[in-house]
């Protein structure tokens, strides 16, 4: 099988080769991936391009093609894989097996880009280089593929000697999720997080980057085949591909490829402007002798109950420091020492499955006994 890669990296430049089978092997399962990502599947652009083809051959006296629906479905794959690898014999898919292999009917091959929205004159004057080339005099059958992904469109085409069996019918533009089985190496990953700054919760994506393909910014993936991990759960806990706010500091986030973890990256981030429920004090009274009375707010939905912490220190030093547990968000506390200030704070925590967690304190208020 002989083969031709033209590949149109600017309005005007193109790039071609001609290239022969090579033996097919077996990609390496454990080096690689399937990624999926979405964009368009422009169907209607096929029937612009099988036009395109018949003028040209049409001029060259050559009889016209016809769609193969077979050597479509090959093209639109194709025209997805390039985005994540090609080269520029058109002779490796992305995973490393050979095209022959997959391809094993096609004469010649073909790969445009487009980087503006493609129209019959520009597919004409991409494929006329080819569509009439002699070692296509007897081709009877074509596949053509249209794919759009970050403004970039890509356009494959198959030419084949065999008859056409069952004819290309489907002209109508698609978006879809398309599924790519590449090398690892030949991709890297990013985690897409926005600034958290005060917010509870941002939901996680993952950008992908190929190394050797038509598409040189960020490609967003499908959620699910991701997994994102968080270095330090206290500061940004993960769920099911959301990033959960705790507190203020430094943490890394991980993101790896479930169909290969050896495709991952880590990050480093830094949290910030959160913050932590707390109980918020109303009023600290002393009504009675050695007594100070405590009210505060309840913001806190769902809370087992309060800790007060009072002391003679502002500093809350261990000697001079007492806590005590309540269940109601006021209460009074007794056999204090008479016409002494005290310094008080509350938090509200919460007991789950044997363990208690703790929202913030509140701000310290002051308080002189009777």
């Amino acid at each position: 099988m002989k083969k031709v890669l033209s590949l149109l990296l600017a309005l005007a430049i193109s790039i071609t080769s001609l290239s022969f089978a090579t033996s097919a092997f077996a990609a390496d399962s454990s080096k690689c991936a399937s990624i999926t990502f979405c964009g368009t599947e422009n169907n209607s652009l096929i029937d612009e391009a099988l036009n395109a083809i018949n003028e040209c051959r049409k001029a060259s006296n050559m009889a016209p093609l016809s769609l193969d629906n077979n050597l479509c479905e090959q093209a639109k794959q194709r025209a997805k894989d390039v985005f994540v690898y090609y080269d520029t014999q058109d002779m490796y898919l992305p995973n490393g097996d050979t095209v022959s292999s997959y391809i094993p009917t096609g004469i010649i091959t073909t790969i445009y880009a487009f980087y503006d929205v493609p129209t019959y004159d520009s597919i004409k004057s991409q494929v006329k280089t080819y569509a009439a080339h002699s070692l296509l005099n007897s081709a009877q059958g074509v596949g053509v593929g249209f794919f759009t992904l970050n403004g970039i469109t890509s356009m494959y085409v198959i030419y084949s000697q065999n008859q056409v069996t069952v004819p290309y019918t489907n002209f109508a533009d698609t978006s879809v999720n398309a599924t790519v089985n590449t090398l690892i190496s030949n991709v890297s990953l990013r985690c897409q997080l926005e600034i958290v700054s005060g917010k509870s919760y941002v939901p996680l994506t993952a950008l992908a980057y190929f190394n050797n393909g038509l598409s040189v910014s960020g490609v967003s993936l499908v959620n699910n085949q991701v997994t994102f991990k968080s270095s330090k759960p206290s500061v940004a806990k993960v769920k099911n591909n959301i990033l959960y706010a705790k507190d203020n500091g430094s943490y890394s986030l991980t993101v790896s490829l479930n169909s290969n973890p050896a495709l991952s990256s880590t990050e480093s981030y830094v949290m910030s402007g959160i913050k932590k429920p707390k109980a918020n004090i109303t009023s600290v009274k002393s009504k009675k002798k050695k007594q100070i009375t405590v009210s505060w707010k309840n913001n806190i939905k769902n809370v087992t109950g309060y800790e007060i912490q009072y002391s003679t220190s502002k500093k809350f030093t261990k000697k001079t420091t007492k806590t005590v547990k309540v269940k109601s968000s006021k209460s009074t506390v007794k056999k204090l020492k008479s016409k002494k200030k005290y310094y008080v704070k509350v938090r509200a925590y919460k007991t789950k499955n044997g363990k208690t967690v703790y929202s913030a304190w509140s701000k310290i208020k002051t308080v002189k006994t009777k």
